[in-house]
């Protein structure tokens, strides 16, 4: 027997992060699906699937997804094999295998890229949703399902549902730190329609590359891979053969102030002053920046508790409203 299950995705350039559920289960069954958005083409060669990957078989092709994968998407488009990949592995994970009659209702954060075009807007939505009954293979068991309905939302704006006091009557600058870009959106005394919405290349690639330089010059040359770059930011010290480095850890700090200065000073440049209106801050990359945040836009700036998670779960929220209910 099939499911309807109901879930908000973001098949982000850096991981994919999916909360849902069985409509038909108790909200206790609520599950959370996060892994990255990497894929190798099993076409180049047999391997296993091992850690947070996914062995996935669509249309008569084989690969592997997740932190596995040897290949991050760069693309402004989302509109790639790769999230669709991603997307598809994350869906089985809310079902049986060998099952018939599954039924998928997603809300799907946009790029706002995307957002800004009608016409491309539908065309991811599409991409997504495929053309009928889905059939893939992950980890050698098969499923089945069909997308009945997808909701597009902008990246980031899940927070406006999660958190709705933080923009009531204000004047709000939403910054959302992705895998490649920082979306910048302002909401002027309303929850609803953005005065102003870009993006701006300050994610955590622009992040984590320009670290590894930075420790790069610091080790007087010493090549330093954006693995142990990733590392160093998520541990705050650069481990060399097992030995953490105590004097790369201000190296690090400085390095993240340095960073979110720029980003600001990036803002001021477009004529966006933060200094002028109240801040909010989500997504993963705000977890590795977030005392130089508050260090440099202030203290006062609103970071939800799970920053990495956040949208997503007002997303979430709105397809229980949209879909739970039915």
């Amino acid at each position: 027997m099939g499911k309807i299950i109901i879930m908000a995705l973001d098949a982000g350039k850096y991981d994919l992060k999916a909360i849902g559920r069985n409509v038909e289960g108790n909200p206790e069954d609520i599950k959370r699906i996060k892994f990255r958005s990497k894929m190798y083409d099993m076409s180049k060669g047999f391997t296993e699937a091992e850690g947070n990957s996914y062995k996935i078989e669509l249309d008569g092709e084989a690969y592997i997804v997740g932190e596995q994968g040897e290949q991050s998407s760069n693309e402004t488009s989302k509109t790639s094999l790769l999230h669709k990949l991603c997307a598809y592995a994350a869906i089985t994970k809310y079902l049986e295998p060998n099952t018939k009659d599954n039924h998928i209702k997603i809300v799907l954060a946009c790029p706002i890229t995307i957002l800004k075009n009608a016409e491309a807007k539908e065309e991811y939505k599409n991409f997504i949703k495929g053309d009928g009954i889905i059939n893939v293979n992950v980890n050698d068991e098969n499923y089945e399902f069909l997308i009945d309905e997808i909701t597009i939302k902008a990246e980031d704006s899940g927070i406006l549902y999660l958190n709705p006091e933080w923009f009531q009557n204000k004047k709000v600058a939403l910054l959302g730190f992705g895998g490649l870009n920082m979306n910048f959106t302002i909401f002027d005394n309303s929850v609803a329609v953005p005065s102003s919405r870009f993006s701006i290349e300050f994610g955590s690639n622009r992040l984590i590359i320009d670290l590894a330089d930075t420790l790069k010059s610091f080790l007087r040359g010493q090549n330093v891979l954006f693995e142990d770059a990733e590392r160093a930011l998520n541990e705050g010290v650069l481990t060399v053969l097992k030995k953490p480095q105590s004097s790369t850890i201000s190296v690090i700090e400085k390095f993240k102030t340095d960073f979110v200065i720029r980003a600001k000073e990036e803002l001021k440049m477009r004529g966006y002053n933060l200094d002028l209106m109240e801040v909010v801050a989500v997504g993963g990359t705000v977890l590795k920046i977030e005392s130089a945040l508050k260090e440099i836009i202030g203290k006062e700036i609103s970071v939800p508790s799970e920053p990495q998670w956040a949208s997503v779960e007002g997303l979430y929220r709105i397809a229980y409203i949209k879909y739970g209910k039915k």
